[in-house]
């Protein structure tokens, strides 16, 4: 059938989000945003810690890691080869993997006293290095995303004809913004209960103890919850011949004289 072109009203809206949901593809990449929205929310509210008592760095060293923009760019020329080799969701998966990998390296050289010492140039290589592959998985992973959700929207339109942009995108981007405020929330919550960081405290009272709870925490524990929402994309049922085929469906309801006939 035809896409269907209906004016704006609550009940429209009802329905065609109702349409939505039953969309189980849709179902799943919604509660991926939710859980993944969390730990990045989580993880970003961290950082000033790592970077202010972990690894101390000072205004000037921070600068550098605009540098890892570079494994952006980086992505964009790599990810039509990638994705001829992997299904978009192992490759998403992959990537996701990766990032946590490449978070744990630099705390576990500190660890092991492998790493460069705090204040030095050696530091601020190897962050900035681990920061720029993170950027280059994490914009392959972003492209993996996107295309999966609009391969979502080829099926919800060869199932039910209608084009749901509009709604999808709204309630992909209402939900990542959504949760990500949950993830700040929680990081409160382990930032006082769990590395026990006192309020107000000035860097001489940060003890060692506290220092390295910020570090494991960030490293260890919140990577880990990746898992749930990785979980939730392993259960994405769209392959890539299935997409073809739906696209080769559409392509000819879309001809002029199919939909006049």
């Amino acid at each position: 059938p035809p896409v269907s072109l209906r004016g704006f009203s609550l009940p429209v809206l009802w329905e065609e989000l109702s349409l939505a949901v039953k969309n189980r593809n849709f179902r799943v990449l919604i509660f991926a945003v939710l859980a993944s929205a969390v730990v990045s929310g989580t993880n970003q509210a961290l950082q000033i810690y790592m970077n202010t008592y972990f690894w101390d760095f000072s205004g000037e060293q921070l600068r550098w890691t605009a540098v890892a923009v570079l494994g952006g760019l980086l992505a964009f020329f790599t990810v039509l080869p990638l994705q001829g080799l992997l299904d978009k969701k192992y490759l998403l998966v992959t990537c996701a993997v990766s990032i946590m990998v490449v978070t744990m390296v630099p705390v576990t050289l500190r660890l092991l006293e492998l790493a460069p010492a705090n204040g030095t140039p050696g530091l601020v290589v190897m962050i900035v290095t681990a920061a720029t592959i993170s950027a280059y998985f994490a914009t392959i992973a972003l492209i993996m995303f996107t295309s999966m959700v609009a391969d979502t929207l080829d099926v919800q339109e060869y199932e039910t004809g209608l084009r749901q942009e509009g709604l999808f995108n709204s309630v992909m981007t209402f939900s990542s913004k959504a949760t990500t405020g949950a993830g700040i929330l929680i990081a409160g919550l382990i930032i006082d209960h769990v590395i026990g960081l006192p309020q107000g405290a000035q860097r001489a009272q940060i003890t060692p103890e506290i220092v390295l709870r910020i570090g494991i925490v960030d490293a260890y524990v919140v990577p880990l919850f990746n898992v749930v929402w990785l979980t939730l994309v392993l259960q994405y049922s769209i392959t890539r011949e299935e997409h073809t085929q739906i696209q080769q469906v559409l392509a000819h309801r879309r001809k002029p004289d199919s939909l006049n006939s």
